[in-house]
Protein backbone atom coordinates (compact mmCIF):
# COMPACT_ATOMS: atom_id res chain seq x y z
CA UNK A 1 0.00 0.00 0.00
CA UNK A 2 2.96 2.60 0.67
CA UNK A 3 4.55 1.70 -2.39
CA UNK A 4 1.20 2.47 -4.06
CA UNK A 5 1.15 5.87 -2.41
CA UNK A 6 4.15 6.96 -3.59
CA UNK A 7 3.95 5.87 -6.68
CA UNK A 8 0.72 7.70 -6.94
CA UNK A 9 2.71 10.70 -5.94
CA UNK A 10 5.52 10.59 -8.16
CA UNK A 11 2.93 10.24 -11.29
CA UNK A 12 1.29 13.57 -10.00
CA UNK A 13 4.33 15.21 -10.05
CA UNK A 14 5.47 13.94 -12.59
CA UNK A 15 2.40 15.68 -14.64
CA UNK A 16 2.77 18.68 -12.60
CA UNK A 17 6.57 18.99 -14.32
CA UNK A 18 5.57 17.76 -17.74
CA UNK A 19 2.87 20.26 -17.75
CA UNK A 20 4.73 23.99 -16.95
CA UNK A 21 4.84 26.06 -19.86
CA UNK A 22 8.48 26.18 -21.15
CA UNK A 23 10.29 29.88 -20.60
CA UNK A 24 9.96 32.25 -23.36
CA UNK A 25 13.15 35.00 -24.03
CA UNK A 26 11.56 37.91 -24.96
CA UNK A 27 13.41 40.65 -26.55
CA UNK A 28 14.04 43.59 -24.92
CA UNK A 29 12.19 45.82 -27.31
CA UNK A 30 9.09 43.67 -26.53
CA UNK A 31 9.68 43.54 -22.85
CA UNK A 32 10.07 47.65 -22.91
CA UNK A 33 7.07 48.19 -25.19
CA UNK A 34 4.99 46.43 -22.85
CA UNK A 35 6.16 47.91 -19.20
CA UNK A 36 5.18 51.31 -21.30
CA UNK A 37 2.24 49.71 -22.03
CA UNK A 38 0.77 47.68 -19.06
CA UNK A 39 3.03 49.10 -16.03
CA UNK A 40 2.87 47.66 -12.54
CA UNK A 41 1.77 44.17 -13.93
CA UNK A 42 3.80 41.07 -14.18
CA UNK A 43 2.80 38.73 -17.52
CA UNK A 44 3.09 35.18 -17.98
CA UNK A 45 5.11 34.95 -21.36
CA UNK A 46 4.00 32.40 -24.49
CA UNK A 47 5.15 32.38 -27.77
CA UNK A 48 2.96 31.31 -31.15
CA UNK A 49 4.71 31.57 -34.74
CA UNK A 50 6.25 34.79 -34.23
CA UNK A 51 4.29 36.97 -31.95
CA UNK A 52 4.85 36.96 -27.80
CA UNK A 53 1.30 36.63 -25.63
CA UNK A 54 1.37 38.52 -22.57
CA UNK A 55 -0.88 37.32 -20.14
CA UNK A 56 -1.78 38.49 -16.78
CA UNK A 57 -4.89 39.48 -14.72
CA UNK A 58 -6.46 42.80 -14.43
CA UNK A 59 -6.03 43.78 -10.49
CA UNK A 60 -9.22 46.48 -10.89
CA UNK A 61 -11.75 43.65 -12.76
CA UNK A 62 -10.05 40.47 -11.85
CA UNK A 63 -10.25 39.41 -15.09
CA UNK A 64 -7.92 38.21 -17.62
CA UNK A 65 -5.83 40.10 -20.29
CA UNK A 66 -3.54 39.06 -23.17
CA UNK A 67 -1.43 41.82 -25.07
CA UNK A 68 0.04 40.42 -28.63
CA UNK A 69 3.67 41.73 -29.75
CA UNK A 70 5.04 40.77 -32.71
CA UNK A 71 9.49 41.00 -32.40
CA UNK A 72 9.69 44.65 -32.63
CA UNK A 73 7.43 45.72 -29.73
CA UNK A 74 4.75 46.68 -31.52
CA UNK A 75 1.56 45.80 -30.70
CA UNK A 76 -0.42 43.71 -32.55
CA UNK A 77 -3.86 43.22 -30.77
CA UNK A 78 -4.64 42.94 -27.11
CA UNK A 79 -7.70 40.68 -25.80
CA UNK A 80 -10.04 40.54 -22.72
Amino acid sequence: MKKSIIALIFVCLINVLAAQTPVVNVPASVNVKYGTDYPNTSPVWTMENDYYYATWTDKTTNMGRTAIYDKNGVLISTEN
